[in-house]
C-alpha cells in the first residue's frame, strides 16, 4: 500500500483547510499524542487542532489526523472516535453534521461540524471539507471493496499492512472474511478452502469472546461444510448459534436443520462414521434450548433428534444430562456421573463370563481398594445397568444366579464373593465380546487356556483403567459443564459440581481355577448335545426349556406362551428354538446314558426311586460317568413319562 501518497495528499488538503485553526505540533506533543492513543511506529501524526486548553475553554473536541485515521477526544463527555481512512467510501455535509459512508452505502459516524471547526462556518466551508475528506479516504484501499470487486490479493495485502498499524480485532475479522469470501466463490477450490478454514480458525483464537467470533464460527461451518466435513461443520454452526444475536439464530437454527436433513446417511450411522474422540461427550437439550447451548468438546443434540444408531443404558435419556460413550461399544452411551462405576462392573463381569465358558469351577473376586462387592450386590439395579453397557453382559449376572452357589467373606479391608460352577463344556471363546479385542493379558488367557491346560489365574482389575478420561480432561470438562449449564435455564451448577465427583479409584482381584480339560473331555464323551456352538441366547432359551419341564416334565399352554414370548425377545427363530426345545423334550442317548436309564427303570417302584436307593443311584451315576446336571434331566424324564 502507497501511504506516502496518503500523507502527501493529507498535507495537501489540510493546507487548505485554514478555518480548522490547526497549528505546528512539536517532537514532545506528537510523542505524547502517541502514548496516549498508542500508536504504532508506523502512523505518523499530520496535522492537530487547537492546544488542550482551548477545547476546555470552547467546549469542543479534540481532533488529530494520521497516514491512518481521523482521531477524535470529546473531553466534556469523555469519549474517543476512530474514523480509519479506508473505511470511508464518501464523506457529505449537511445540518452541521459530517457524514461518513463506509463500502456499503450506510453512515457509520455523524460528526458535529464543531469537532472540526471551532467556529462558525459556512455550508460552502462544509461541502469542501467533506470533499478533501473523500479525496483524501480514496486513497486508502478499502480491503472489503477489493474483495468485493474480487481483487483478492490486493485486498489481503491491504489488510495485512493495516494490521502493522493497528492490530486490532476488528481488522483480524476483516481477512478471515476475506479468505472465507475467496474460498466460497472458487468452486471448491480444496487448496483456498482450507487457506481459509486456517485463517477462520486462528483468528477464532486470536478473538475468543469477541462479539464477531459468532460471525467466524459461521463462516468456519459453511467452509467445512463444503468440505464434506460435516459433523465439524454442525458443531461450528452449534457454537456460532450459541454466541449469535437473537435476530440472527433463526437462521442458523434451520441451517443447521438442512445439513442433518441433507445428510441422513452420517446420521443413522454416527457412532460408526464419527471418530470417538469427537463423538465421545454428548448432552440432549430441549428444542427451544439448544440455541443457547454449544461449547468445544460436547455434542448437542435437539432432544426430539437424536441419531437412531446411539443407545442410552436405560432407553429413557435425560435433558441436559451429561452422557459419556462406551470406550468399546460404539453404540452406547452412559450417564457421565455413574460411568466409572458403571464400565468398570461391565468389564468384571465380561471377564467372568469368559472365565466360565473357558471351564471355571470356581471364580472368586476380593475388592482390594475402594467400593466393596457387597455395595453392588445389594444394589441389584446398579449391576443391570452395568449389565445394558455392554451387548452380553447379563450373561454373568444370569449364570451366577441360577447355577452357581455362592459364599461371601467380610473383613475389615476386603470383601470377596465366591461363584462355584459344574463346568461340562470344553474351554471355548465366547463370540460376543466388548471389552476382549482390547485386552492382551485376557487374549493369551485364552489362548493358553484353550492350547494347553491352565488351572488357576489371578489378575487385577482398576476402575482408573476402564474409563479413559484422565484428571485433566475431567477438570476440562467440568469447566466447560459450568459454561453450558449457565446458557440452560432451571439448572444451577452447584447440582454439576455434586455429579462430578471425583471418583475413588477402585481395584478387585479376579482368581479363577479352571477344571481340567481332561475332566471335561471325559464327560462332553457322555453328554448329549444338539450343537457345540451354542450361543449366549441359545443357552438362556434352553434353560428356560428346563425350568418350564422341571415341575412335570411337559409343556403346558401358558408354558409354551412364556417361551415363545422368551425366543422372540432373544431374536431367535422358531425353527431353531422348536429345535432347541424337542432337543430336551425328545433327546437322543449316549450308550452310557441308555446303560443309566436301564439301571433306574430296575430300581423304580410304581415309577418312583426309593429314597433307600439314592445312594445306590450316585453309584450309577459314577459308573457310567454321567454328570449331575445331566442326570436329573434324565431323572425327571423317567419320573414324569407316562
Amino acid at each position: 500500500m502507497d501511504t506516502t501518497s496518503l500523507t502527501k495528499r493529507l498535507k495537501i488538503e489540510i493546507d487548505g483547510w485554514l478555518s480548522l485553526g490547526g497549528i505546528e505540533t512539536s517532537k514532545e506533543e506528537i510523542r505524547d499524542i502517541k502514548k496516549e492513543w498508542n500508536l504504532g511506529p508506523k502512523e505518523d501524526v499530520i496535522f492537530r487542532s487547537l492546544p488542550l486548553s482551548f477545547f476546555i475553554c470552547l467546549r469542543v473536541p479534540f481532533v488529530f489526523f494520521t497516514n491512518y485515521a481521523i482521531y477524535i477526544k470529546d473531553i466534556l463527555n469523555k469519549t474517543k472516535d476512530i474514523i480509519r481512512w479506508w473505511e470511508i467510501t464518501k464523506v457529505s455535509y449537511e445540518n452541521e453534521h459530517f457524514m461518513f459512508f463506509n463500502s456499503e452505502g450506510k453512515i457509520f459516524k455523524n460528526i458535529n461540524v464543531r469537532a472540526f471547526f471551532p467556529k462558525e462556518i459556512s455550508i460552502s466551508t462544509g461541502v469542501d471539507f467533506s470533499e478533501g475528506l473523500t479525496s483524501v479516504a480514496s486513497i486508502a484501499p478499502n480491503p472489503l471493496q477489493l474483495a468485493q470487486e474480487n481483487k483478492y490479493s490486493e485486498a489481503i495485502e491491504a489488510v495485512n499492512y493495516y494490521i502493522t498499524i493497528e492490530s486490532s480485532i476488528e481488522l483480524y475479522v476483516t481477512r478471515a472474511f476475506i479468505y472465507y469470501d475467496r474460498a466460497i466463490k472458487s468452486n471448491d477450490n480444496k487448496n483456498l478452502l482450507q487457506e481459509a478454514l486456517t485463517e477462520i480458525e486462528k483468528t477464532i483464537d486470536h478473538c475468543k469472546d469477541h462479539k464477531e467470533c459468532w460471525e467466524l464460527h459461521k463462516y468456519k461451518g459453511h467452509i467445512l461444510e463444503l468440505m464434506g466435513k460435516t459433523t465439524n461443520s454442525r458443531n461450528a454452526y452449534m457454537k456460532s448459534l450459541a454466541e449469535a444475536p437473537e435476530e440472527q439464530k433463526y437462521k442458523l437454527q434451520n441451517r443447521i436443520t438442512k445439513l442433518e436433513e441433507a445428510n441422513t446417511d452420517l446420521w443413522d450411522n454416527y457412532v460408526l462414521k464419527v471418530p470417538y474422540k469427537e463423538r465421545k461427550y454428548i448432552m440432549l437439550v430441549e428444542d427451544s434450548k439448544i440455541k443457547n447451548c454449544a461449547i468445544s468438546g460436547i455434542t448437542i443434540f435437539n432432544s426430539s433428534n437424536v441419531p437412531n444408531c446411539i443407545n442410552f443404558y436405560d432407553n429413557m435419556p435425560l435433558n441436559n444430562e451429561l452422557y459419556v460413550g462406551h470406550p468399546y461399544n460404539p453404540s452406547v452411551y452412559i450417564p457421565y456421573n455413574q460411568a466409572e462405576d458403571i464400565l468398570f462392573q461391565d468389564k468384571i463381569q465380561e471377564f467372568c463370563y469368559i472365565l466360565q465358558q473357558l471351564g471355571a469351577e470356581e471364580i472368586t473376586i476380593t475388592s482390594l481398594k475402594g467400593r466393596k462387592i457387597n455395595e453392588t450386590n445389594n444394589k441389584k439395579e446398579e449391576l443391570e445397568v452395568a449389565a445394558n453397557a455392554g451387548r452380553f453382559a447379563n450373561a454373568f449376572l444370569n449364570i451366577c444366579s441360577s447355577t452357581s452357589n455362592l459364599m461371601d467373606r467380610t473383613s475389615h479391608e476386603q470383601y470377596d464373593v465366591k461363584y462355584v460352577y459344574d463346568p461340562i463344556d470344553m474351554p471355548e471363546m465366547p463370540s460376543e465380546t466388548i471389552w476382549y479385542q482390547n485386552q492382551p493379558k485376557w487374549q493369551r488367557l485364552v489362548q493358553s487356556r484353550i492350547d494347553g491346560n491352565t488351572l488357576e489365574y489371578t489378575e487385577c482389575i482398576s476402575s482408573k483403567l476402564t474409563f479413559f478420561t484422565s484428571s485433566s480432561e475431567k477438570e476440562d470438562i467440568k469447566a466447560k459443564l459450568k459454561v453450558l449449564m449457565a446458557n440452560i435455564e432451571g439448572r444451577i451448577y452447584e447440582e454439576e459440581e455434586k455429579q462430578l465427583r471425583e471418583d475413588i479409584e477402585t481395584i478387585w482381584r479376579v482368581s479363577v481355577k479352571f477344571r481340567s480339560k481332561n475332566l471335561l473331555q471325559e464327560k462332553s464323551q457322555s453328554r448329549n448335545t444338539i450343537s457345540s456352538t451354542l450361543t449366549y441366547k441359545e443357552k438362556e432359551f434352553l434353560n428356560e426349556v428346563r425350568f418350564c419341564i422341571e415341575d412335570d416334565g411337559i409343556i403346558d399352554n401358558s408354558e409354551q406362551i412364556f417361551l415363545n414370548k422368551t425366543r422372540e425377545k432373544l431374536g431367535l427363530t422358531e425353527e431353531r428354538a422348536k429345535e432347541l426345545q424337542e432337543s430336551i423334550l425328545k433327546p437322543q442317548f449316549t450308550e452310557n446314558e441308555k446303560e443309566y436309564i436301564n439301571a433306574l427303570s430296575e430300581l423304580m417302584i410304581d415309577g418312583q426311586i426309593p429314597e433307600s436307593a439314592q445312594r445306590i443311584v450316585e453309584r450309577f451315576r459314577n459308573l457310567y460317568e454321567i454328570d449331575e446336571q445331566r442326570a436329573n434331566e434324565i431323572e425327571k424324564r423317567l419320573l414324569y413319562e407316562p
